[in-house]
């Protein structure tokens, strides 16, 4: 063997090494992000059972052609759905709760065609209506930290694509004085109240909420209204669903100092979700889940340990329309 030959062979050796080491870190990263519990969505999963606590809370509108949307409370103790704020003359919907859990925001139509920002105590007494606006579709209302400050989406009626930036973004103090402040979906506050996460066409931005200026936290691909967001309690987990395919688990730190939110991808799960939301003490993720087909088969609630990433079924909704349903908080009790 001469040298020149010697010499193809150990390159060759060596581009062989990094082929394989590179393959091999695939697959470990598939292994160690993605969880993907069944071929088949609606096969039983077993019979695990879960410390759960608190409640959830839900919009739904049964599937009878006269019924209106309304908010409901689902009790792990006895599992029993309950109705929380509903009326059979006007729809309530989207509740979520101040950072200290005394208060609820949602959105009533109770004082004609047009939804309005309503405040409660967080038991659903003492109602307040915040807003005032000829603002149609509102949607999603969420707290500040501070409880100073509530942001809001606005769905135009007029929309023909599923375009975050179709919809707007609103925030208003308590006194009712709304305004305009980018376009996007699914705000969410970041600490300190300066800073609203906004879901935009690209990915993911931090909104001023002074200003309306935005800096980029998570961009790439195409981002749509189908996508859903959620903080943990203390927003140091993020979840980001994409149906039909797949739910995406971030961990977070947030740079006070610098104004910046760090983030890696912890897991993936491969399920059709919608709306998702995390226990009070972030162990465990609540995920609506619907198979995708035209009709859509009936929705349920799936709960998932963030440890072992076992689940099992919580709630079946095929009494519910798919259409017009909302997971948007889980309380302790």
């Amino acid at each position: 063997m001469n040298l020149i030959t010697g010499g193809k062979i150990i390159k060759l050796l060596i581009i062989f090494g990094i082929i394989i080491v590179f393959i091999a870190g695939i697959i470990i990263y598939f292994y160690f992000t993605n969880i993907n519990p069944s071929s088949e969505p609606w096969e039983d999963k077993g019979t695990t059972r879960f410390d759960l606590d608190g409640k959830l809370f839900l919009t739904l509108q049964p599937n009878s052609y006269a019924s209106k949307k309304g908010i409901y409370s689902f009790n792990f103790a006895d599992r029993q759905l309950r109705s929380f704020l509903t009326d059979n003359k006007y729809d309530n919907l989207t509740a979520s709760f101040s950072d200290d859990n005394s208060k609820i925001v949602f959105i009533s139509y109770r004082n004609g065609g047009i939804g309005q920002v309503f405040v409660a105590d967080a038991d659903g007494k003492n109602i307040k209506q915040i807003t005032v606006s000829e603002t149609i579709r509102k949607q999603l209302p969420v707290f500040s930290p501070n409880g100073k400050i509530i942001a809001f989406t606005v769905f135009p009626s007029d929309v023909k694509t599923f375009l975050p930036e179709d919809q707007k973004i609103y925030i208003t103090d308590l006194d009712g004085n709304e305004r305009f402040l980018t376009n996007g979906a699914h705000p969410m506050f970041l600490p300190g109240d300066k800073f609203v996460l906004v879901l935009k066409n690209d990915g993911l931005y931090m909104v001023s909420v002074e200003n309306g200026v935005s800096s980029v936290v998570i961009k790439g691909g195409s981002a749509f209204t189908t996508m859903k967001l959620a903080f943990s309690k203390n927003r140091n987990m993020l979840v980001w669903t994409n149906f039909p395919n797949e739910v995406l688990i971030f961990k977070l730190s947030w740079d006070s100092s610098s104004g910046y939110l760090n983030h890696f991808l912890y897991k993936k799960i491969l399920a059709g979700a919608f709306w998702a939301v995390f226990s009070p003490d972030g162990r465990y993720l609540a995920i609506q889940e619907a198979k995708n087909g035209n009709p859509p088969a009936r929705a349920r609630i799936v709960v998932y340990d963030l440890k072992t990433f076992e689940w099992e079924e919580i709630i079946d909704l095929g009494s519910y329309k798919q259409t017009a349903m909302w997971m948007t908080a889980w309380q302790s009790r």
